[in-house]
């Protein structure tokens, strides 16, 4: 199991997203304009917002909102994007028709191409995902194509051939079990893009619809309020900021891991 600042980041703000609201009551929703704009206090740990609802309450609710966002993202490029990587790279003839398909959505700019996506068809989680989908697949699939046109040459797949074996089986029980260190690794970067580029879109007014307590909104709502009320963006802001952070960190550690002489680098399977 992977170690070190990034995993325990990544952890607690699972816990913070899941398991929080659980056990305390979190209301990101409802408003109390009389009590707008409220720094810290004892009542509000992190303070109000212009409406009169708790940083906190936000901050937890959308945390639930960008890790679900980022995870069913990567789950679901992956999947598309492995196995379209996966054909395409042991398939030849099928390979430089995929890829090129593949280059072609890549060269498209991947925030843009999500705005339109939720400017016609609504800003909502489910279009959200399929947005940001659709930027990841060519990823996903460029990696797995190139690593299974290498690997198809190895030693093990030829011997599974000469002895008989079917397509299905040598790309499932050789070629794609080699692939997982590598799309462990490209997974953590893409979530961490993903939540980005969430948070991004809300910040533009081009992510989750308001109410939704989504960290982009949220520094979009409180950025007006920088100079007298400066807990309405810098807490959201803090909020991405590590989330971000420990993401990427935890990438580079599992990379690490893999990669560390004598490790799980790939093997014949």
């Amino acid at each position: 199991m992977p170690t070190g600042i990034g995993f325990y980041i990544v952890v607690f703000w699972l816990v913070v997203a899941f398991l929080v609201p659980l056990v305390f009551p979190i209301d990101p929703l409802t408003t109390n304009p009389s009590r707008r704009l409220e720094p810290p206090s004892a009542d509000y740990w992190l303070g109000t917002d212009n409406y009169g609802r708790g940083i906190l309450d936000r901050i937890v609710g959308g945390a639930a909102i960008s890790l679900s966002i980022g995870a069913v993202t990567t789950v679901v490029s992956a999947v598309i994007g492995v196995v379209i990587g996966l054909i395409g790279g042991y398939v030849k003839y099928l390979g430089s028709v995929l890829m090129r398909i593949n280059d072609g959505i890549m060269a498209f700019p991947g925030a843009l191409f999500a705005i339109v996506l939720v400017a016609v068809f609504g800003r909502t989680f489910i279009v959200m995902v399929f947005a940001l989908a659709i930027v990841f697949i060519p990823i996903f699939a460029r990696i797995t194509f190139g690593e299974v046109v290498e690997l198809r040459g190895a030693s093990f797949v030829r011997n599974a051939v000469s002895v008989g074996a079917s397509s299905t089986r040598i790309i499932l029980r050789h070629i794609t079990p080699n692939l997982v260190p590598l799309l462990i690794v490209q997974a953590t970067f893409v979530c961490a893009t993903a939540i980005t580029i969430e948070a991004s879109l809300g910040f533009i007014g081009a992510g989750i619809a308001p109410p939704a307590p989504s960290w982009g909104v949220m520094v979009s709502e409180g950025q007006p309020y920088i100079r007298t009320a400066w807990w309405t963006l810098v807490f959201p802001c803090l909020a991405i900021a590590t989330l971000i952070f420990g993401m990427c960190m935890l990438g580079d550690r599992v990379s690490e891991k893999l990669n560390r002489p004598g490790g799980s680098d790939a093997t014949a399977v």
